[in-house]
């Protein structure tokens, strides 16, 4: 019998002294077995309980491992780890009878514990083949299939001999790793991540290909996981990061600048706690003149449930505060970021591609996808699809309000230079989309064109020499109107620039209207209501209306009118001819999903008489400043034929 020193105080069990330094049968010749076994859900019997149900749980779950196979040696190995020694010669149906036993044992006592009916217990089983193996490397090998057994459900027993070419695969990774990043073999390549409605990029996906000398390639899915478990990932990641960094220096961004582009490259969640990561980054920067703000770094979802939250969110918001965006991957798989959601620094959410694909297929789950896509959404946060989904599936996420999708089929894969390459016409600038009207309804950059309805729309001279105008003459309602594409809200804050020429006073009559999922907006030059207002109207079908209001339109005469909505703050600016109006509200619906734009009328009222030039939609909210700077421009252009206004009022 072994002395006191060597039993564990709580449960009576050897401790891993003994184990190590005095266990009779490892440190002998000849064959023996391990079953190694966690306590499933042992954290939530202490929080929901407190510690002595904790310890009173350790206690039954040791005495059954006792009881269950005297023919064994229990070893509390740590908090609530435990392993079974079993000398001699024992067959796969003879270790999955103990562990069985021991199982139904547990099940036994949970009808009359509370504490004891939330664990189940997960088992690895290992079996000595040689002397050679010593006890660590068969510990280490128990180890990692009872984490096999955990990922793959819990309350199960796993052999090894079930993972031994899977683990054996790992041990090569970790092997090979070092002198892989020694001889530069892992390939960046750039995945589009592009915007549902806008069909332009929102986001690029950098992804690690691992190039083996043996002519294999590796996918971070396949090579990640191995080194986080041992660490190395640190030091990858850091050599990934400075090849993005480097292959960001060769692109000619110079095209980029105006629109901010992102390329999120992922890294481990552990180096947010390194409070040298934000000096890391800015060396980088320095060294390589690329901008942090075209850097999103991406987290996998299940980092979120590491033990140090806390300390893990201090650390994002340390780096977000560079100016550098993070987005989380994996979202869905199991949804632990749910829990902080307004406390994560997080701007983009990326849907696990295997949730999704499963809840597409019943209307059911359909409608758990709208739900949590209204969740991130209503957090002021963007949410990206990623995988393959048909053109019905497409149509429903975009109505959802999902921001972004991405390909992940071998072609949508691009290496360097060719991406640059690519992407040149998929660019979503701030400017946004500038209608001249000159003689056509195409934007200026030809990318988008409208479609008039009737016959009282024509063209003519604009607001300037260098503008057009389109000339309605009103009529029925929907009748002589353009319908523009939904495309022009693609983006959930926006701003709407426009020159208005009202030549009668018409009651709610639309100068600008667009139907959303759920609502619409519309922007009206004349009501009655206040002596004569102007309003923009945000109109949700289940809530009413939501209006913020101007002076009423001067008829027969030019006005700029600004309308600038911020979806983080909920809030929408306007201005005429560059003075911020009287209201500033918040608390202003989110519209998603934009379905149709017309300008010259709406679906409620006769339609608008005058002239509209100059319409632009910018895909952000614009400043009180940059809306100035706006109007200010439009007056020195040559031929300017509205009546300049001076500042009365700051703009911000």
């Amino acid at each position: 019998m072994p002395e006191t020193g060597n039993r564990d105080y709580l449960t009576g069990s050897y401790n891993r002294k003994w184990l190590f330094e005095d266990c009779p049968v490892c440190s002998q010749s000849g064959q023996f077995s391990v079953i190694y076994i966690d306590v499933d859900n042992f954290k939530p019997v202490n929080d929901l309980y407190g510690h002595e149900a904790g310890d009173r749980v350790l206690q039954y779950v040791a005495n059954a491992i006792r009881d269950c196979a005297p023919a064994g040696y229990p070893v509390r190995l740590s908090g609530d780890e435990f392993v079974l020694v079993l000398p001699g010669e024992w067959d796969k149906e003879q270790l999955g009878s103990i562990y069985e036993k021991i199982v139904r044992s547990i099940a036994l006592g949970q009808s009359n514990d509370m504490a004891l009916a939330l664990i189940s217990l997960s088992a690895g089983v290992m079996t000595r083949e040689n002397d050679e193996q010593s006890l660590q490397d068969i510990l280490e090998c128990a180890d990692k299939t009872m984490y096999t057994a955990k990922r793959s459900g819990k309350r199960r027993c796993v052999f090894y001999d079930d993972i031994r070419e899977d683990d054996e695969r790992n041990r090569r990774i970790v092997d090979e790793v070092s002198s892989a990043v020694a001889g530069d073999r892992f390939e960046l390549r750039f995945n589009p991540l592009i915007n549902m409605q806008s069909g332009m990029l929102e986001m690029t996906r950098v992804t690690a290909y691992w190039l083996r000398e043996d002519g294999t390639v590796l996918e971070p899915s396949e090579y990640r996981p191995v080194l986080e478990g041992n660490g190395y990932v640190r030091v990858l990641d850091m050599y990934l990061l400075e090849k993005l960094f480097g292959l960001l220096s060769e692109i000619n961004l110079e095209v980029y600048e105006e629109m901010g582009l992102r390329f999120s490259i992922e890294m481990s969640w552990i180096h947010f706690l390194d409070r040298r990561l934000d000096k890391m980054l800015l060396s980088l920067s320095e060294k390589y003149k690329v901008k942090l703000s075209d850097i999103d770094i991406a987290v996998s979802e299940n980092s979120i449930t590491a033990r140090d939250t806390d300390r893990l969110i201090f650390g994002m918001k340390r780096i977000a505060e560079m100016n550098i965006s993070i987005s989380i991957k994996n979202f869905g798989s199991c949804f632990a970021s749910v829990r902080y959601m307004n406390r994560l620094p997080v701007g983009t959410f990326i849907f696990d591609s295997k949730w999704l694909s499963e809840n597409l297929i019943e209307n059911d789950d359909r409608r758990l996808v709208r739900s949590t896509i209204r969740l991130v959404k209503d957090a002021h946060k963007a949410i990206v699809a990623f995988g393959y989904a048909d053109k019905m599936d497409r149509e429903f996420l975009t109505a959802c309000g999902c921001d972004a999708m991405g390909d992940k089929s071998e072609s949508s894969f691009y290496e360097y230079p060719d991406y640059a390459e690519f992407v040149k016409d998929k660019l979503l600038r701030k400017c946004g989309a500038v209608y001249d009207f000159c003689g056509d309804l195409k934007t200026v950059d030809a990318k988008n064109e409208g479609a008039i309805s009737g016959d009282g729309v024509a063209y003519e001279k604009g607001v300037t020499d260098e503008r057009g105008a389109l000339r309605f003459a009103g009529g029925a309602v929907g009748e002589n109107v353009v319908e523009l594409p939904p495309s022009l809200f693609s983006k959930d804050s926006y701003t709407i620039s426009l020159w208005v020429y009202p030549e009668k006073e018409m009651n709610w009559a639309s100068a600008l209207y667009a139907r959303f999922d759920g609502g619409f907006i519309s922007f009206v030059p004349y009501t009655n209501a206040d002596d004569g207002i102007s309003v923009f109207r945000i109109s949700v079908d289940e809530e009413g209306f939501f209006d913020t209001s101007l002076r009423a339109i001067m008829i027969n005469e030019w006005s700029h009118i600004c309308i600038a909505y911020d979806a983080k703050s909920e809030s929408v600016r306007m201005y005429i001819n560059g003075r911020k109006g009287p209201a500033s509200n918040g608390g202003m619906p989110m519209m998603r999903g934009c379905r149709k734009v017309v300008i010259g009328g709406d679906p409620f009222q006769r339609s608008y008489v005058g002239a509209i030039s100059s319409l632009c939609i910018y895909n952000y909210a614009l400043s009180g400043n940059e809306v100035k700077d706006l109007y200010e421009s439009y007056t020195k252009e040559r031929g300017f034929k509205g009546f300049r206004e001076e500042y009365w009022m700051d703009t911000e």
